[in-house]
């Protein structure tokens, strides 16, 4: 306790009054104390004037647990006295009180906190640190008794307890023979794994680790879902095969990226230096899968184990045990999970627990580098929104009874490392929230700022290990509105980043990452992924992009897509043309461009190494009508630039959705619509083959019969297919009844199995995949499947494959 001496006697022989309480001042008017354990008291200091000329008495009210150490006292003319209030809490939990006299009042504001309990392990002793928060474990003095489940008639030494110990030996040599808390352990021991791929590690009882051949058609190479040949045990040899059955990959299709999905769970791996990514839901269908991008391409991962399929799970990751923690999430059956998962570079693995937090789903969720815990709060349960607070150390879950925000989901959080705090932002209870806090590892913060980015919830979320601030990314701003912005918090105030270029769509369910590796912020939200530079975001593929033309290039081993339609730019069409060479996409925006389009046709020359474009639109619906271009122009991309061909007859603007298709036997790029005529293209300029009707259906060039094929599927009458042999068509009713239920369709030729890969979205809007040999109609029944989109055949990686819009997917059959 410090008092303030009076700063003479002037008046000490003046008449003592009661002070008015015109003359009497207290600063400050209110008290707010820390957080005070119990049977440990805080102060603060308090400052009393006396305003009058003449000395005054000063009488104090005030209960307990508050108290201060003078109720009455005499304060001299124009002086001033420093008291102390002091706060000492007899239980946990808030208390409030008032400093009263004479008309004045000072509020006083406090929380006691029970005093945890510290467990003592063997031959130490424990006790809880007030001052540091944290149990403090000193050792148990030296020759004290001591005797545990593998030690008897002990002795304390150091810490230890040191003694006569059990004998676990069970004799067998492939276990790992312990003693622990509840006494002998014989776990499995882990022999060595061989250097050579195609032994594997045995164990017998007797000898213990050894090695045997391992089974032949095991995968010695790394499982590339999109190659056709890959290494597999023959005789314990490693040697490259065709795809065995027992590959993982076959009968399914596989994007070359993260599918399109929200809901994802994303953490930046620190140990392994790539972004994790985990499940997520595209509409109803939701997944448990797992991939990783190390910052020029993704791999899905296929782990002996994993979580279920979950959306709105959490992720954390735990520099310290080199870890990902994932907890929660949304179940397929609209339930919630309780589970905790970790991810170990390698497999998933499970971890049962004691005590969790209950069932929840879009908590918020950060790893605390200081105190090794990671740190989750709020989300929502069956109960409706929550805000409670859990600590995960790798072990066990402990909720810390703290105040803190309000209740909610859809927040953010992220560590902090300059500040060494936690800080979490925004959310939403029915109303979506704009405040900040910060978590220190022992109570919650809020922060109040001069400069604020208004309500986000969904937003990314990021430490910028350079530049050292949070970044905040997009999100919503109401239930129906997005927000673009970028902030940035310096943990005294926000300012925005301004002259971003966003590409491709309006960002939903953001996921932003620091990637340490390439020292850039990473953006994944439901149907992006891109990279902000220090001076614009660029993509990693393209944005979403639906009504996108794609053909393949089988001189240069390249897929080419062109055009489609960003909804995210106010309905903007691009000129963009990207490429795919089997690892990466690369953009291409050279100037003359064909201007951006959706619906175009595309097809390749493989004649004159030339992709061929020719007609699409940019119509949309507008106020009034249908508004925008049908276009008739021709365009050929060399690979490195494009060459506008023009020609005086062509075929007519805006039919929907051109198809060309090169047929090798006539040299040319041929366009038939049932309408409009078939036409031609030879390099040079179009001429009008045949005008009138043509044969309806998706059109393609069957390599087997080595004829321009029309193949018509219908729901209400036979299929057939027609072959155009250069001259006229053949019809050809199938010996098999085909209608399937369709309400998109599109087909490429298999040349590698000699049969056609259908792919359409059905009626109820679901998937299918058929596959037509010649003769019969086959329905495939793949693992997983895209949605509709253009196809085309990769004759370099012999797999056809599809556009989604979105995604681009190859087909493992």
């Amino acid at each position: 306790m410090v008092v303030m001496a009076l700063a003479s006697c002037r008046g000490c022989s003046s008449r003592v009054t009661q002070l008015t309480p015109a003359e009497l001042h207290v600063e400050p008017a209110e008290l707010e104390f820390p957080h005070t354990y119990v049977g440990h008291p805080a102060r603060r200091a308090l400052t009393v004037s006396n305003r009058g000329q003449q000395p005054g008495q000063v009488a104090w009210l005030i209960a307990e647990p508050f108290s201060i150490d003078r109720l009455e006292f005499t304060v001299g003319g124009g002086e001033s006295l420093e008291l102390t209030v002091e706060f000492a809490p007899t239980a946990p939990g808030p208390f409030t009180g008032r400093l009263t006299s004479q008309g004045l009042e000072v509020s006083l504001h406090g929380t006691g906190l029970e005093v945890p309990q510290c467990v003592a392990e063997l031959c130490h002793e424990a006790s809880f640190d007030v001052a540091q928060a944290s149990c403090r474990s000193t050792l148990t003095p030296d020759e004290t008794s001591c005797s545990d489940a593998c030690v008897s008639n002990g002795r304390c030494r150091a810490g230890s307890c040191v003694g006569q110990a059990r004998d676990c030996s069970d004799g067998d040599a492939c276990t790992l023979d312990a003693c622990g808390p509840t006494g002998c352990t014989h776990g499995p021991l882990a022999c060595p794994s061989p250097t050579n791929p195609c032994r594997a590690a045995t164990c017998d009882a007797l000898t213990g680790c050894g090695e045997e051949d391992a089974v032949d058609g095991t995968l010695c190479g790394p499982d590339v879902c999109t190659q056709r040949d890959v290494q597999i045990c023959v005789a314990g040899a490693c040697v490259t095969r065709q795809r065995p059955d027992t590959g993982r990959c076959e009968n399914t299709w596989v994007s070359l990226a993260m599918p399109a999905r929200n809901g994802r769970a994303v953490v930046w791996d620190s140990a392994r230096k790539k972004l994790l990514a985990f499940g997520g839901r595209n509409g109803t269908p939701m997944f448990s899968d797992t991939w990783e991008f190390d910052g020029q391409q993704w791999t899905q991962r296929f782990p002996a184990q994993s979580p279920p399929p979950l959306s709105f799970a959490t992720l954390a990751f735990d520099s310290f045990r080199r870890r990902a923690v994932l907890f929660g999430g949304q179940l397929p059956d609209a339930g919630r999970s309780s589970e905790t998962w970790e991810w170990d570079g390698v497999t998933w693995l499970a971890r049962p627990v004691g005590t969790s937090p209950p069932r929840r789903q879009s908590s918020g969720m950060a790893y605390d580098v200081v105190h090794r815990k990671t740190v989750l709060f709020g989300g929502t349960t069956s109960n409706g929104y929550e805000s409670d607070t859990w600590e995960w150390d790798g072990a066990r879950w402990t909720q810390r009874q703290v105040p803190g925000p309000s209740a909610r989901d859809g927040h953010s959080m992220v560590f902090d490392e300059r500040r060494a705090r936690i800080v979490l932002v925004g959310g939403y209870d029915g109303t979506v929230q704009s405040d900040l806090w910060e978590w220190d590892g022992t109570s919650w913060t809020e922060r109040h700022a001069a400069t604020t980015p208004g309500p986000r919830a969904r937003f990314g979320l990021a430490y910028d290990g350079d530049r050292q601030r949070v970044v905040m990314g997009f999100g919503s701003t109401s239930p129906s509105s997005y927000s673009g912005e970028v902030w940035e918090w310096d943990g005294l105030d926000w300012s925005e980043r301004t002259a971003l270029r966003l590409p491709g769509t309006i960002l939903l369910d953001p996921n932003l990452v620091w990637d340490a590796a390439q020292h850039r912020l990473t953006v994944l939200s439901s149907l992006e992924l891109f990279a902000w530079t220090g001076a614009e975001w660029t993509s990693f593929k393209p944005s979403y992009r639906p009504g996108a033309s794609v053909a393949f290039d089988s001189n240069r081993g390249v897929v080419v897509l062109f055009g489609g339609q960003l909804f995210g730019r106010a309905h903007q069409f691009e000129g963009e043309l990207w490429e795919w060479d089997g690892t990466r996409w690369s953009l291409h925006l050279p100037s003359p461009h064909p201007v951006g389009r959706y619906q175009a046709g595309l097809v390749f020359d493989r004649d004159r190494n030339r992709v061929v474009l020719f007609g699409g639109s940019n119509k949309l619906n507008q106020p009034g009508g249908l508004m925008g271009v049908d276009y008739d122009d021709t365009w050929e991309w060399d690979g490195t630039s494009w060459h506008e061909v023009t020609s005086s007859v062509r075929p007519p603007a805006g039919a929907a959705e051109a198809r060309l298709v090169f047929v090798p036997p006539l040299h040319r790029s041929l366009y038939v619509h049932p309408t409009l005529g078939r036409w031609s293209f030879d390099g040079t300029g179009w001429q009008q083959d045949q005008p009138g009707a043509q044969p309806n259906g998706v059109m393609l060039f069957d390599a087997s019969a080595s004829k321009l094929a029309a193949i018509a599927p219908s729901s209400s009458s036979t299929t057939q297919r027609s072959f155009f042999d250069g001259s006229t068509w053949t019809g050809q009713m199938f010996a098999t009844t085909w209608r399937p239920d369709w309400l998109r369709i599109d087909a490429a030729f298999d040349v590698s199995r000699s049969l056609t890969v259908f792919h359409f979205a059905d009626s109820t809007y679901q998937p299918q995949t058929w596959e037509f040999d010649g003769a019969t109609f086959t329905q495939r029944q793949p693992r997983v499947m895209p949605p509709f989109g253009p196809m085309l055949y990769d004759s370099t990686r012999q797999k056809v494959m599809l556009h989604d819009g979105t995604d681009t997917w190859v087909y493992l059959p």
